[in-house]
């Protein structure tokens, strides 16, 4: 917020104001809303993270999940130190386009001088100090290459507004020597995989599933006693 001091030396508590940008966004021409909280100081004390990551390599009898341990240090040491991530899905689910690799991404953004990362919170997450108009000019270069259907785009959604604007650079998706950290590289295991095929949450409890255990626990014709409280067989 925004503390101001009164005339009479007292303290004057208010909502803060925005940054100077404008009021709606310049690649869809949506209008900005206020977010957060968020955490802007640095995320991790990487000195830390590198004794941690030499522990575990000395102890690999000590932890079962040592491999996981391993990986996850590794891309935590890779990650750039930057606030937000992108996830592929959502860019491209935003325009409704194929996804595109991790490496074609990578790379393209490599191509265009700036920096790029996984994050430790997912492995489909692009981390990078490539501004927004960039990424979304990287993903125009993806359609141009793999052409969406237009017509399937509703008029005045934030496709077709991010579509219509022409690009300010070619796309590179040429394999950048970066693209791919070292703990991909060296198939380190990175995030959590399932223990054992089909594990897993099954699926809510519904009306159907509710009606199948009633009709489980109630007593049917064949099983329920007759008036002298003795059980009959039901008639053929």
């Amino acid at each position: 917020g925004k503390v101001q001091t009164t005339g009479k030396g007292g303290l004057r508590y208010g909502p803060n104001t925005g940054p100077v940008l404008d009021q709606h966004c310049q690649n869809c021409g949506s209008t900005h809303h206020v977010g957060g909280p968020i955490w802007g100081a640095p995320i991790h004390n990487t000195d830390f993270v590198k004794l941690m990551l030499d522990h575990v390599k000395l102890s690999e009898d000590s932890y079962h999940t040592n491999p996981r341990m391993q990986g996850m240090l590794t891309v935590i040491g890779e990650e750039l130190d930057m606030p937000f991530y992108w996830t592929l899905e959502k860019l491209t689910g935003t325009l409704h386009c194929f996804r595109d690799t991790y490496c074609d991404s990578c790379s393209a953004i490599l191509n265009q001088g700036y920096k790029v990362s996984i994050s430790h919170c997912s492995p489909q997450s692009v981390k990078t100090n490539a501004p927004s108009w960039v990424m979304w000019d990287i993903l125009k270069g993806w359609v141009k290459i793999h052409p969406v259907v237009m017509q399937n785009i509703a008029e005045n959604s934030p496709a077709r507004k991010i579509l219509e604007k022409p690009a300010s650079f070619e796309a590179d998706f040429t394999k950048h020597p970066e693209a791919s950290p070292a703990s991909r590289t060296i198939k380190l295991v990175r995030f959590q995989v399932n223990p054992e095929p089909n594990w897993g949450p099954k699926a809510r409890a519904g009306k159907k599933s509710e009606r199948k255990r009633k009709l489980r626990t109630e007593p049917t014709e064949e099983s329920a006693p007759d008036a002298d409280g003795e059980q009959r067989p039901a008639k053929k």
